[in-house]
């Protein structure tokens, strides 16, 4: 009897296994359909975005593409980030678009910030010409290979464009400044911040002024102060204190935006967390 009892009990614990494992697959499916169906915040940009090609804080230095992760209600809205260390908007477009934009379906939104990898010779390397113009000039690269360059808004003009093509909203960030100063204890300005805000008005994108809200903040202590919380190595690259100040003055200009983004935005103060715990 007790023999018989035992093998029902066997028999219902193989049945519950087999209806477990058939579950699984189930909600998993279930679960990447509804990550499929949620519009995504695809965020692009350089190593003040994401830093190096990991952004897993190697060395203590964050972009702020990671914290602002903590301020959208993901089980609404997918927030990917892939910003690329090294990358400017014209060597970005080139390389690592095409499959971004591939990804990208109507009702999903655009977020990106270039300009710090944007200085150099345009004849020389990837950098964009300098301005906001339509301007263009054609280019013959070591490999014999003609390329027809764009200003720095041009680039950012075309992301948008292509973007909105596929019916995505777009914002332009400006970049998030150095820890420069002038002598008179302001954060020096950058001239590409003032180049983004003129493509985000020819291409109809929001606007984000990272570069002005941050430097407000940081205007308020003095440069000794803001380096020792917020830079480590260089005057560029924050740690994820530094990283989180300008996620924050990502969610300030958003808010000020008209755009249906902000309902993604969780309510409430938001402390996002060193996922590393400081341990680098």
């Amino acid at each position: 009897m007790g023999k018989i009892l035992r093998t029902a009990a066997l028999v219902r614990l193989a049945r519950l296994l087999l209806a477990c494992c058939l579950l699984i697959p189930l909600m998993t499916g279930l679960a990447e359909a509804k990550s499929k169906t949620k519009p995504t915040l695809f965020i692009i940009g350089d190593s003040t975005v994401r830093n190096g090609s990991k952004g897993i804080g190697d060395g203590g230095l964050w972009g702020w593409g990671k914290p602002i992760e903590n301020y959208f209600d993901r089980d609404r809205i997918n927030v990917e980030n892939r910003a690329m260390g090294g990358t400017g908007s014209r060597s970005f477009l080139k390389t690592l678009w095409p499959p971004i934009l591939e990804d990208m379906k109507k009702g999903d939104y655009l977020m990106l910030q270039f300009g710090h990898n944007d200085n150099g010779d345009f004849r020389m390397g990837a950098s964009p010409m300098r301005g906001s113009g339509d301007e263009t000039e054609t280019v013959t690269g070591r490999n014999g290979e003609t390329e027809t360059v764009l200003t720095y808004g041009g680039y950012l003009q075309e992301y948008v464009k292509q973007a909105q093509a596929k019916g995505v909203t777009c914002f332009i960030c400006s970049l998030v400044p150095r820890n420069r100063w002038t002598e008179d204890g302001k954060i020096v300005r950058e001239e590409f911040a003032q180049w983004a805000k003129e493509a985000a008005e020819k291409c109809g994108a929001y606007f984000i002024p990272l570069n002005e809200i941050t430097a407000q903040k940081y205007e308020q202590m003095d440069e000794a102060t803001v380096k020792a919380k917020y830079f480590i190595n260089d005057w560029l690259h924050t740690n994820w204190d530094g990283a989180v100040v300008n996620a924050e003055s990502v969610v300030t200009g958003l808010k000020g935006t008209k755009s249906k983004l902000k309902k993604y935005l969780l309510k409430g103060e938001i402390h996002p967390v060193d996922p590393r715990g400081g341990q680098y």
